[in-house]
């Protein structure tokens, strides 16, 4: 498999920034065990790429798509779509930008993929059937596994944040969206910081 977060070793300080958790709580997952990680000679604790990859994968804890992106070879999203037409078009080309894309077309079925799966950037529809997409944003950022996910909004309204409170998502469009449009608002997203 190889790539970037195969081959490097992570100072505490940097897995709590990458899984969004406070360093003194790193520090008690490697001294526990609960995380695999060795000691400098000068007494710093280091953890390996490939066991930061288990562990989140293992607790569901997204990694930013650059660093999935060399050992998973493919960024993982959730397409929460009711448009069979639509979501089968943009999975078939998502895919064939090799990406991995999993479809849901219920809220409860993205709920049961969300709980099952570590993805790494989230497809809404604002208007799913029976579903608040402010509701089920507001949920999504405070979820622990997946408070840090990318998420894109097809259509609205839905409100971005209120001062002081989480974004709720990183993007929106409308449909029709021509599909590369789509890949390029993909990518930007995945990108930022």
């Amino acid at each position: 498999m190889g790539g970037e977060l195969e081959t490097r070793f992570f100072t505490t300080f940097q897995v709590a920034k990458l899984l969004g958790v406070s360093l003194p709580t790193v520090i008690k997952w490697v001294d526990t065990g609960l995380v695999v990680g060795h000691r400098t000679p000068g007494g710093h604790r280091r953890i390996a790429g490939h066991d930061l990859l288990h562990f989140a994968e293992q607790r569901g804890y997204p990694l930013p798509a650059s660093l999935r992106r060399g050992t998973q070879g493919r960024v993982r999203v959730l397409l929460m779509e009711h448009q069979v037409d639509f979501a089968e078009l943009v999975m078939e080309y998502l895919t064939l930008k090799d990406y991995d894309v999993t479809i849901a077309s219920s809220t409860f079925e993205a709920g049961v993929m969300v709980g099952s799966k570590a993805f790494d950037l989230m497809i809404l529809n604002a208007r799913m059937p029976g579903a608040s997409v402010d509701d089920l944003l507001s949920f999504l950022r405070n979820h622990g596994p997946t408070r840090h996910v990318r998420i894109l909004v097809c259509g609205g309204p839905a409100r971005s944040a209120v001062a002081g409170e989480t974004r709720l998502y990183d993007g929106q469009f409308e449909k029709p969206i021509e599909l590369g449009a789509l890949a390029s608002l993909v990518e930007r997203t995945l990108a930022e910081d």
